[in-house]
């Protein structure tokens, strides 16, 4: 009588899946940069500081909203960019933005994102940018709690 051994794939499968996940984690790693992903052709790079009563914002994030889209609440639309230690960097094409700039804190009762600065820098807002590219597009926001 014959008998087949079956084959164990567990050492070969596990050896394979560790391979692809660093390939993968490598293709990751080489399109982003330290802001995100690189950016599409056509963007440039957006970089600028946000400061509240004087102080560098601690976090929070901006909006940068194009004056030519249509329809200004599809966010799907707008370009975004962190605020970490009063600085952000992105990417956008060149135009003129509408620029929204907001803080959240988080309720864990009601599981909401609560805005804590004024309205009048996020829906509000009158800020604006021109990014072009003989550049720099270098942009300050001061914002004041009162």
């Amino acid at each position: 009588m014959l008998i087949k051994k079956s084959f164990d794939c567990t050492a070969t499968c596990l050896q394979t899946y560790k391979f692809v996940s660093l390939i993968f984690l490598g293709v990751l790693t080489g399109c982003q940069s330290e802001s995100g992903l690189q950016p599409l052709p056509g963007q440039l790079p957006v970089q600028g500081q946000v400061t509240l009563d004087g102080e560098s914002l601690d976090a929070g994030d901006v909006a940068f909203i194009s004056s030519t889209l249509a329809d200004k609440t599809d966010t799907d639309e707008w370009f975004f960019a962190y605020v970490k230690n009063g600085r952000f960097q992105t990417h956008a094409p060149p135009g003129t933005y509408l620029v929204r700039i907001q803080k959240y804190q988080y309720d864990s009762t009601s599981k909401t994102k609560i805005p804590t600065l004024p309205e009048r820098y996020d829906k509000e807002s009158t800020f604006t940018a021109e990014v072009t590219a003989a550049g720099p597009n270098k942009f300050k926001y001061a914002l004041t709690s009162e």
